[in-house]
């Protein structure tokens, strides 16, 4: 029986890291995002990684090309250089066409919270040069560390007396390298199970099914490039057989999968050439290669030229599609070298980027963000088979045993193309079927119905607006109907669904009033102008539908009574995003021209936040007001009258759903905000306390929350 049991336990580092996989799965499946409690194993885990990397890549770094011969260095700079070039072109053909895969979508995305995060824009001139080499070390900037280090061995390689320097260096690299192997094989499965239990326990399927797209072109890519086309090269031009590749693969690839740092396998990768490329390899060809070319070469195609890094671009124009301003097939060729360049600095620098020189929101960002996870667990992965993949042809040039087989180079281009298209067709049919759901987030508000228990509120016409009568709680209740005015068309607030019910946020929270007063609803759609009139004529008691607190100034004697907070953001035609963009970032010279809803004369302090919070550099911002009555005008005057619409990112998110061929841009991120109010006349100071402790009571009975999580993130029904 012990025997049995010994043979069940996991001898090697792969059979570990793939027991702490499957574990890990499991364990996700099982207890869900209560899995998060282990995110401080998986903490300890990448900090101890990194605190043993760091050093280990500065001194290796250091030593590897402050020994290298010059012969080598040229070797490195010819011969791998022409290697990089060449994955560089597979990733741009992959980035160009697999595009194509896209099916037609229109739509926005709903409200998500996330796209208020504020999202530093990183340089790549303090990415690779930072100011101090030990606060880049703290903060785990791993670019900046192998960049250093290369510009130090390149220094000391040019120094005459060298060598002392290099002995001293020598045992500091064996000393790492021995403390990282610790690391690497005796914590790693812990970490590896922590990560992916975390992972598989957090993912949400709303999350997963707003990238779809992309995860499938990810995929594609992957099963092409990695799978085909790079061991396609290795067999076509190399003598090296598929098991020698793979022993050198196996332990570094299961790592990347696992953890998606393509950093943590980098010592483990080498360690697995060196054996292969060297220590294996026939002794006229161990004379010839210089390994410490190789050395040099992995970390410069980690950080800058790793072909999964290049995959990943495939999110620009996914985000382009995904903001149904899809790009073509020449139109991507044409950007392909700039967004390859600003891949340099990392996917999120690269996104910062090119995002606004494309015309697209930066806020798309969030896309990316929210999903990163899982794409790094399929880029990172091609890196690492690429780096595999240029450091044999770099050996072999070096030896002189490349070799042009080309039976095997059609054969392989062949399986691929065909591979590719089929996938491709296969992935286009299913994505289209997949995302009719999705792309029909507009159908999700439209089908949304009360999710309050209280009766259905009587509809008036504006031919049958109440006659004049006293707003009292006394009189409300003695006549038992609360009479509501609605702004029209105020969607999430107030809107119509497809049955032509009146709907929304707003409709419920009065319908609970209502109910908590033991009185009928009376509702009455009308413009901002409308309602503020019916409520001085007395013919309202209240009026609701989005209204902001931003306009209360000017409504004399109305009281607002503050039941949501919302963050404020603006609406813009899909074709003049680039324009709003360009004039935000003082680019464009011109005043940011915005519709609201309201009078000009009361927007005095808001308009000087907004301006302040858009001026930068010491360039003022200047925004002027267009007053409207209704959203209609805006639709018909954008980008002749207006600029955008102020709204809110709540409601503008919504608003952007409904008509797919504008967007939502969170311009003044969380920064400005604004209430939403319900409207009452100063007459009763009874009826005014009744409803203020009742939305306080309410919050703290969770009716808000559940109306928000209804209404404005529009959750799945229980």
């Amino acid at each position: 029986m012990s025997k049995f049991l010994n043979k069940l336990i996991p001898r090697s580092f792969a059979a570990w890291s793939i027991t702490a996989i499957v574990a890990g799965i499991l364990c996700g499946l099982v207890f869900g995002p209560r899995c998060t409690a282990l995110n401080p194993l998986g903490d300890i885990f990448i900090r101890a990684y990194s605190l043993a990397l760091l050093p280990y890549l500065i001194f290796e770094i250091t030593g590897v090309f402050g020994g290298m011969r010059r012969e080598s260095l040229l070797a490195l700079l010819k011969n791998g250089g022409f290697a990089i070039l060449g994955t560089m072109g597979l990733g741009a053909t992959a980035v160009t066409l697999l595009p194509l895969m896209l099916p037609h979508l229109l739509s926005s995305p709903l409200f998500d919270p996330k796209i208020l995060e504020a999202t530093p824009s990183p340089s790549l001139i303090e990415t690779f040069l930072p100011s101090n080499i030990f606060s880049a070390m703290s903060m785990g900037n791993v670019p900046a560390v192998i960049f250093f280090s290369i510009l130090v061995g390149i220094v000391l390689q040019n120094m005459k007396n060298r060598e002392p320097i290099l002995n001293l260096i020598l045992p500091l690299r064996q000393l790492f390298n021995e403390i990282f192997g610790i690391v690497a094989k005796k914590v790693a499965p812990f970490g590896i199970f922590a990560l992916t239990a975390s992972a598989i326990g957090s993912a949400q399927g709303a999350d997963l099914q707003r990238v779809l797209g992309l995860l499938a072109m990810m995929l594609v890519g992957f099963v092409v490039l990695g799978l085909i086309l790079l061991p396609g090269i290795l067999s076509s031009l190399t003598h090296y057989k598929p098991s020698q590749i793979w022993s050198v693969l196996r332990d570094p690839l299961i790592t990347v999968g696992a953890t998606g740092n393509i950093m943590l396998a980098m010592p483990l990768m080498i360690e697995g050439l060196k054996r292969v490329l060297i220590d294996e390899a026939r002794e006229e060809d161990r004379a010839k290669a210089d390994f410490q070319a190789v050395e040099a070469l992995v970390p410069i195609c980690f950080t800058m030229f790793g072909i999964g890094r290049h995959l990943l671009m495939v999110v620009m124009p996914f985000l382009a599609w995904f903001h149904d301003t899809p790009m073509t097939t020449g139109e991507i060729l044409r950007n392909v070298p700039s967004i390859f360049a600003s891949a340099f600095g990392g996917a999120q620098a690269a996104l910062l980027m090119e995002l606004p020189r494309l015309g697209l929101p930066v806020n798309l960002l969030s896309v990316y963000l929210i999903n990163a996870q899982w794409l790094l667990r399929i880029s990172e992965p091609l890196s690492l088979i690429g780096t595999i993949t240029v450091s044999f042809l770099l050996v072999a040039s070096m030896t002189r045993r490349l070799v042009f087989r080309p039976l095997r180079v059609i054969a392989f281009g062949s399986i691929a193309a065909t591979v590719a298209i089929v996938l491709g067709m296969t992935c286009h049919h299913f994505l289209a079927l997949s995302l009719q759901g999705y792309s029909n987030s507009r159908k999700i508000i439209l089908t949304r119905e009360s999710c309050v228990e209280a009766p259905n509120p009587t509809i008036l016409s504006k031919d049958n607006i109440p006659a004049p009568a006293q707003v009292t709680l006394a009189e409300i209740q003695k006549r038992g109907v609360l009479r509501a005015g609605v702004k029209e068309n105020a969607v999430p607030w107030v809107y119509r669904n497809e049955k032509g019910d009146l709907v929304g946020y707003d409709i419920d929270l009065l319908a609970s009033l209502a109910a908590a007063m033991q009185v009928r609803l009376e509702l009455v759609e009308g413009k901002p102008s409308e309602l503020r009139k019916w409520l001085a004529e007395e013919r309202l008691d209240c009026a609701a539908g989005g209204l902001h607190s931003t306009g209360i100034a000017s409504m004399g004697d109305l009281f607002p009574i503050r039941y949501e907070k919302v963050t404020l953001a603006v609406v813009v035609s899909d074709g003049w995003v680039g324009r709003v963009q360009d004039i935000i970032s003082a680019q464009n010279s011109a005043p940011l021209r915005l519709a609201t809803h309201g009078r000009q004369d009361t927007s005095n302090d808001l308009r000087a936040s907004m301006e302040s919070r858009l001026s930068t550099s010491g360039k003022h911002k200047s925004i002027s007001f267009i007053p409207i009555q209704e959203t209609g005008e805006f639709l018909s005057g954008r980008d002749v009258k207006f600029d955008a619409l102020l709204s809110s990112a709540e409601a503008g998110s919504a608003f952007a759903v409904i008509h797919p061929d504008t967007t939502m841009l969170p311009i003044f991120g969380r920064d400005l905000s604004a209430d939403i109010v319900l409207l009452f006349p100063k007459n009763d100071e009874t009826l005014l306390d009744f409803v203020s402790d009742w939305i306080l009571e309410n919050q703290n009975l969770d009716l808000l929350e559940r109306l928000r999580n209804h209404w404005i993130l529009f959750a799945p029904e229980p």
